[in-house]
């Protein structure tokens, strides 16, 4: 578990409400008020500071609850709070809960239309599920969550996040399968990276411009890849992963 840091005398609390205002219920939720607490508390979990994004959470509850009452689809603007909230629960091992609120802010994100926060928090469901042992299920969040990234501009916060979930379940596949013994060798990160870009159809060369490498570094991962998932073509290669789990 991450060490968390303290929280200053001034709190997160001033930098994101209202001059003059408070989160509450009697201060007329804003949306606004919901988008910037939300931000702020991805932001603040992203950077370590699980304490301050915590009291931000707190102090937006009361403002959310409001919303998704009084604005019925409205209050999807409070995904960011929802998504938020279910990782600081996947922080602290509490997955059912995590999962819980995951789902809900899924569901706000895909009302408000919102690529960014949609992809991260499929990634954080993904996370989630491979954590629960669920392992084909945080594959396919990440599977629609890069489907989204391919078609729509992400934030920068989108893009890591996305890449670091993908990193850690696709890791994770590969040493399940190593164990079981149905892949003789681990795979090494650039060639996952490259597997995952075989089922596409992206040229070698191609391959090698969005990896920046050169085509013959290409050919020489795609060699070893064919040995290690005993293929003997790209086709194979991906088929063969496919059933292990790795893409």
């Amino acid at each position: 578990m991450r060490t968390a840091s303290a929280t200053s005398s001034t709190g997160p609390r001033r930098s994101w409400t209202r001059p003059g205002g408070n989160a509450g219920r009697g201060s007329g939720p804003t949306a606004l008020d919901l988008q910037v607490g939300g931000l702020l508390s991805l932001f603040l979990l992203r950077l370590d500071r699980d304490q301050d994004a915590e009291r931000v959470l707190g102090e937006a509850a009361e403002t959310a609850d409001a919303a998704a009452q009084d604005w019925g689809d409205g209050a999807a603007v409070a995904a960011p709070l929802r998504l938020a909230g279910g990782r600081l629960s996947y922080l602290r091992g509490e997955l059912r809960r995590a999962q819980a609120l995951l789902e809900r802010g899924l569901q706000l994100a895909e009302i408000a239309a919102s690529p960014s926060v949609l992809v991260i928090g499929l990634a954080f469901q993904a996370d989630v599920r491979q954590g629960l042992g669920d392992r084909p299920a945080a594959q396919q969040s990440l599977v629609r969550a890069r489907e989204v990234a391919d078609l729509e501009p992400m934030s920068p916060l989108a893009g890591t996040v996305l890449e670091e979930s993908e990193a850690r379940i696709g890791r994770a596949a590969v040493r399940a399968a190593v164990g079981s013994r149905t892949l003789i060798e681990e795979l090494t990160d650039r060639e996952l990276a490259i597997l995952r870009l075989l089922p596409g159809t992206a040229s070698q060369r191609e391959i090698g411009a969005a990896l920046f490498i050169s085509i013959n570094t290409v050919k020489a991962y795609n060699r070893s890849l064919y040995r290690k998932l005993n293929a003997g073509s790209r086709a194979e290669a991906v088929l063969t992963a496919r059933r292990l789990g790795l893409i």
